[in-house]
């Protein structure tokens, strides 16, 4: 059994070099991680970081890897794929505030989206009440 270094280290690698280039790495590395985790860390991951740039993974093969993984949730996920998450028995811990579009430019820091901002965030957070997800992040620009 690797220590938490070593695991970490190896994990780091497999991260900065893709894993779809680094297959069988990632497959050395599944039966130690659930002995590793032993259920003490809820790790997860952030979507969008494995769908905007190269391989531009979908939903389901980012879940059957945070899966896979031991991740207990994929963050950043509208509520129109929440669906998915529930299949694959993740949750979404961080779930974006619904603003469209660039949220940097269409925060609190412009005053002309105050009020579109605090609507689409209380309507989220009643979404994320309901479906047991306990964040909401809305970024202020």
């Amino acid at each position: 059994m690797p220590s938490r270094r070593r695991f970490l280290q190896g994990f780091a690698t497999l991260a900065a070099t893709g894993f779809g280039s680094n297959a069988s790495l990632l497959n050395q590395m599944k039966p130690q991680l659930s002995d590793f985790l032993k259920g003490h860390i809820r790790h997860s991951a952030a979507f969008w970081c494995f769908n905007s740039r190269g391989e531009k993974w979908s939903l389901e093969k980012m879940c059957d890897h945070a899966v896979t993984l031991g991740c207990k949730s994929v963050e950043l996920i509208d509520p129109k794929h929440w669906d998915t998450l529930r299949r694959y028995g993740l949750l979404c811990a961080i779930v974006p505030n619904g603003m469209p579009g660039e949220t940097f430019k269409r925060g609190l820091n412009n005053s002309q989206f105050h009020a579109e901002v605090i609507e689409r965030t209380r309507a989220t957070i009643e979404k994320c009440a309901r479906a047991k997800y306990p964040n909401v992040i809305a970024f202020v620009g």
